[in-house]
């Protein structure tokens, strides 16, 4: 399992922010970039995940979900993801895919 930290700005639509992964494969503070524009662009695994977390305080002190994350403030979250999820999030971003709709 691995933790990805995500900050998303809600403001100007669902964008992520930065995406940074610690597991053993990707060291410590490793950054995934570019970050992928919209949560919409994520397996529907991590969407619900996030969906969970935004239905949590952000008051300290947080709780943490097994297997789903941590909200840790109103734009930052740690989501516990399998390998197959992380690895799907990687080929989004190697890929460029960007699902989101402009208006």
């Amino acid at each position: 399992m691995s933790t990805l930290r995500m900050v998303v700005n809600f403001d100007g639509g669902n964008d992520v922010v930065e995406m940074y992964v610690f597991n053993s494969t990707y060291m410590n503070n490793t950054s995934l970039e570019p970050p992928l524009k919209s949560v919409d662009s994520m397996p529907v695994s991590v969407q619900e995940k996030l969906a969970v977390l935004l239905c949590q305080s952000c008051d300290p002190p947080t709780a943490d979900i097994p297997e789903v994350g941590t909200r840790i403030d109103e734009v930052t979250f740690w989501l516990y993801l399998t390998d197959d999820e992380l690895q799907k999030i990687i080929e989004e971003i190697r890929n460029g895919n960007d699902t989101r709709k402009e208006s």
